[in-house]
């Protein structure tokens, strides 16, 4: 998103937004023609059940939490790097044990940054073959035919829904140094290895401001959700890769998740998605605005990923963060992970029940 002021706010009591705050946030204005339908909300799931199993490919069952079963979080450390200042994506590292990769708001280069649980800098990357206007969401996955391990970048950010250069930017993820070898700075950064693919698109309808995107760990398929105003998000999906290196794409809405739930957050803007992740078994989705979670589990019947979309999610509370956009679950889907916008930049890590 643009660059803007946010506010604190008691963690059981809402105080007054500021004006600057809610000038900035007002702007542009949504008028009654434009504002999204408001669409019937589903009711929360029940409370989490226990967790049924799946069998992974090696033949070996394996755990599937229940959705929203997820401890109170703990703070895992502050990010030391004053170069991390916006940290508006976060993603869990599938080469690196133990790494987390995130990136900036809008106003960085494109740089990529990895992390230890600690909070420690362990690299800093310049994106080859890129650009940052308003990066917004990282993502983990496989290439379009599922096989690989990629960085998807996303330049989504479009606070006045007006840009026709959004873009997602593949990379290969890369193999952090080890302990003792340089790690690289901002003024003599790391490269990434070619090829970085761009990935142009377009929506059907109207353009959106999206700060979500979601990658299939399992078929590479890229999702992005908007966020709106309103509180009623679209989901859109990319169509089948090209061979053609220039080509632009037309995404497809596949879905509409409404954040305007019973028993949701009564803080202000507290209904605009700010990022997500899909969990390494492909079978459960992670999104979150600035104060909650909300986690969609594909039932036991279902194979079709896109089936999720018309379910409804159990709500969560997350840690409370002065601008909570980044969230992602940990490598082995057991922990999700959450970060904010603002120094101090804190990482908080939360634990299947």
């Amino acid at each position: 998103m643009r660059r803007r002021t946010f506010f604190l706010i008691a963690a059981a009591a809402v105080i007054a937004v500021p004006s600057a705050l809610a000038a900035r946030q007002q702007k542009p204005a949504t008028t009654a023609a434009s504002a999204p339908k408001p669409q019937p909300s589903k009711a929360l799931a029940p409370a989490a059940k226990p967790a049924a199993t799946v069998t992974e490919r090696s033949g070996a069952p394996a755990r599937v939490p229940a959705a929203g079963a997820w401890d109170a979080g703990r703070l895992l450390a502050n990010v030391e790097p004053a170069f991390v200042a916006e940290a508006s994506g976060i993603v869990a590292s599938r080469a690196n044990p133990g790494i987390l990769w995130t990136h900036n708001d809008s106003g960085d280069g494109a740089y990529l940054y990895a992390l230890d649980r600690q909070g420690k800098a362990r690299g800093v990357y310049l994106v080859r073959s890129a650009t940052a206007v308003d990066w917004e969401d990282i993502a983990w996955g496989p290439g379009s035919d599922g096989k690989g391990s990629f960085l998807y970048l996303g330049d989504t950010g479009d606070f006045y829904k007006n840009r026709t250069d959004c873009a997602i930017y593949r990379i290969p993820e890369p193999k952090v140094p080890a302990a003792g070898q340089p790690t690289g700075d901002r003024f003599r950064p790391l490269l990434t290895d070619e090829p970085t693919v761009r990935l142009p698109y377009v929506f059907p309808d109207d353009p959106h401001d999206v700060e979500t995107v979601l990658v299939h760990p399992k078929t590479g398929a890229i999702y992005l959700i908007t966020k709106d105003e309103g509180g009623v998000s679209g989901v859109y999906r990319f169509p089948k890769m090209s061979d053609n290196a220039l080509a632009r794409y037309t995404l497809e809405r596949v879905g509409t998740l409404s954040f305007n739930l019973e028993g949701g957050p009564t803080q202000p803007y507290g209904n605009r998605v700010t990022g997500g992740d899909i969990a390494p078994d492909g079978r459960r989705l992670v999104l979150r605005t600035y104060y909650m979670g909300y986690e969609w589990r594909l039932p036991d019947d279902k194979d079709n990923f896109d089936d999720v979309w018309t379910l409804a999610p159990t709500m969560f509370p997350l840690p409370f963060t002065q601008q909570g956009e980044g969230i992602c679950y940990g490598a082995d889907g057991k922990t999700l992970l959450t970060t904010s916008e603002k120094r101090p930049t804190p990482l908080y890590e939360q634990r299947a029940k």
